[in-house]
């Protein structure tokens, strides 16, 4: 019996006709965009669910992969993401984090899979729900760090856990609202400044200085891809406002913001040749440090994927104190350490691929949309990998690998109608 054989008889029961997918689509999928902040690891069981089910969906004859070159191409890209993993981890260390790490990274093979199944609805029917979505994730996620706060939590974690993974979803809730903000007017464009506004206090309220950037270098993105309808459609009596609104949200924020950059700068005055590795600022640089070192020693071959060894062991030769962390926050350094240049080089593609699929096609309604988002998700992401953690979480691999997906199905497909 041959494979396909084989997929048809035990996989009958996933043959939902494709009219049932379109109908489902619009009401689950964007519970992803909306719901990562809040449900954290459980959303890794769905996003994953839903991969099997597009998968199984093939390979019983259901449901068609795309012809569409751009979309492997970006299969071909993240594919290699999980091969550098499973080639350089195996050939450095067989440990169970270096396995940990490598099935992390099994549902960057998923995209095709996502793709197929996403692209049955058309993005007129998902545009909306995802912005609701969005905003009432924000919503949601900014009661529950507000309850955590005030019950004396000194950085907001949501469900998550982790305030790096709350303050890098409840960014990208920020951003996503701001492209809903720019395109929508009435009570839409009144939900997507609520959940705007919830998301700003959320990224303030985790305490997460690196990604802080965001909540200006996110609109002025938005400001320069929607200029022509922001122009159009914002009066100035909607422009006096949402300036008052800034500075209400700058004054309610100045408490927590002030904590946090006080002690950054007092950190940074006392900075001198001796680090003590008591303090944040100089765990960081001794992190950086470590992870320069271990890169310069095998620019190509990488030291494998079992940081907390290669950390501990290089701490200890540096500074004479063992200390170990799962990554060396910062994304580009973290892989170099790991893979060498390969992985430096591919992280960048893994990047700027998705970009450029997407400028392609802004000349859309759609297709700025996707692309709007698409920028929104970059830049959040390399914010957070700059001083902090990008794709090594559990929620933050999965739902990035997700959201690319997504957002390349407004810029492809949103535009066949619209030409």
């Amino acid at each position: 019996m041959s494979l396909n054989s084989f997929a048809r008889h035990v996989l009958w029961f996933w043959r939902i006709p494709d009219s049932v997918i379109d109908r489902i689509n619009p009401w689950c999928q964007p519970f992803v965009i909306g719901a990562s902040v809040i449900t954290g690891t459980a959303m890794t069981f769905w996003i994953a669910g839903t991969m099997i089910l597009c998968l199984a969906r093939t390979l019983s004859g259901a449901m068609a992969l795309t012809r569409r070159r751009p979309i492997w191409v970006l299969s071909a890209i993240y594919a290699l993401w999980f091969a550098l993993h499973l080639l350089f981890g195996l050939a450095h260390s067989t440990s169970l984090e270096t396995w940990s790490e490598i099935v992390e990274t099994i549902g960057f093979l998923g995209v095709p899979f996502l793709y197929a199944g996403l692209a049955l609805t058309h993005p007129r029917n998902l545009a909306p729900p995802t912005e609701f979505a969005a905003s009432m994730g924000a919503i949601i996620a900014f009661m529950i760090a507000l309850y955590h706060f005030l019950n004396g939590l000194p950085r907001a974690e949501g469900f998550i856990g982790n305030p790096g993974p709350f303050g890098l979803m409840t960014l990208l809730l920020y951003g996503y609202c701001l492209v809903a903000f720019a395109r929508n007017s009435g009570a839409s464009r009144f939900i997507a400044a609520t959940g705007l506004i919830a998301a700003f206090g959320c990224v303030i309220l985790s305490g997460m200085r690196g990604i802080w950037p965001g909540l200006v270098i996110l609109p002025v993105a938005v400001c320069i891809i929607y200029a022509s309808t922001i122009r159009q459609q914002i009066s100035r009596r909607s422009f006096g406002l949402a300036i008052l609104a800034i500075v209400a949200l700058s004054i309610s924020a100045y408490p927590v913001v002030s904590d946090r950059v006080e002690i950054l700068l007092t950190e940074i005055s006392t900075l001198n040749d001796q680090l003590d590795l008591n303090r944040s600022l100089d765990q960081r640089i001794a992190i950086w440090n470590a992870g320069y070192h271990l890169f310069s020693e095998a620019p190509l071959t990488g030291n494998g994927l079992d940081v907390n060894t290669l950390m501990r062991e290089k701490a200890m030769h540096l500074y004479g104190e063992a200390f170990s962390r799962t990554h060396f926050h910062n994304a580009f350094l973290d892989i170099g350490v790991r893979a060498g240049v390969t992985g430096i080089v591919l992280l960048l593609a893994m990047i700027i691929a998705p970009l450029i699929i997407t400028a392609r096609h802004r000349s859309s309604e759609f297709g700025k949309f996707g692309f709007a988002m698409m920028s929104v998700l970059m830049i959040s992401y390399m914010l957070s990998g700059a001083t902090g953690l990008m794709l090594g979480h559990d929620v933050q691999g999965i739902v990035f690998v997700f959201s690319v997906t997504y957002w390349c199905v407004f810029a492809l497909e949103g535009d066949v109608d619209d030409a």
